[in-house]
This record gives structure tokens, C-alpha cells and sequence, in this order.
């Protein structure tokens, strides 16, 4: 039985292709919550999500994101990042912040990211 506290660490989600629907999102999903993993077998699971085809880590994603939703109520969110909100709120107030077009901002990430994987 895992000690105190242990049974709360969320380790690995996995998602195998019996378990969930062909198509479409995934409705359910149960989250193993495992004994604290040393370092070896937690590299042995990002290995493994490593290698699993894009459509299963993006379901893995999705799950994972719906999980911390439920718990949005607990997050703090820095100092820092409320001042940069703040910020732009000012900036849209007052008529002075600039915006760009969602395709364009698309073609700018790409290009960004295009470089640096270069």
C-alpha cells in the first residue's frame, strides 16, 4: 500500500486503443494514480509517450487539460502574468493596442518555429 500522500502524485496517463473510441474525443478516461516513480521509470515513460503516434498524445493532452480545468479554482496565477494582463487590458483601453490577424499570426508562428527547428 503507498505511503501518505503517495496515491494523490499523478505519474502517467495512458490511453490505450481499446479504450477509447475510434474517433471523437475522449469521454472517460481513468487516471492510474501510482506510487511516486523514480527518475529511471519516469524517463521510461516519457519514452514511451515518445513514441506513440500524435493523435494518442493529443487525446493524452485533452484528458490531461480537462483534469486541471476541474481544479482552475486552485491555480495561482503569478504576479508577474497579472501584470502583463494588466498591461494589455490598459493598452486595449485606452485605443492603443495593436492587433494582428488571427491567419497572419499563424504564418508567424510558423515561421518562428520553422527557424528554430533549423
Amino acid at each position: 500500500m503507498p505511503g501518505r500522500g503517495e496515491s494523490d502524485n499523478l505519474n502517467l496517463v495512458a490511453v490505450h486503443a481499446h479504450q477509447r473510441p475510434a474517433h471523437g474525443p475522449v469521454r472517460s478516461i481513468k487516471i492510474a494514480r501510482l506510487p511516486q516513480r523514480s527518475i529511471v521509470s519516469s524517463m521510461t515513460a516519457l519514452e514511451e509517450i515518445h513514441q506513440m503516434p500524435l493523435h494518442e498524445k493529443l487525446r493524452i493532452m485533452e484528458a490531461i487539460w480537462d483534469d486541471i480545468c476541474r481544479e482552475e479554482q486552485n491555480l495561482e496565477v503569478p504576479q508577474w502574468h497579472k501584470d502583463i494582463l494588466d498591461e494589455r487590458e490598459r493598452l486595449v483601453a485606452e485605443g492603443k493596442a495593436q492587433f494582428v490577424d488571427w491567419e497572419d499570426a499563424k504564418k508567424q508562428i510558423e515561421e518562428a518555429t520553422d527557424r528554430r527547428s533549423h
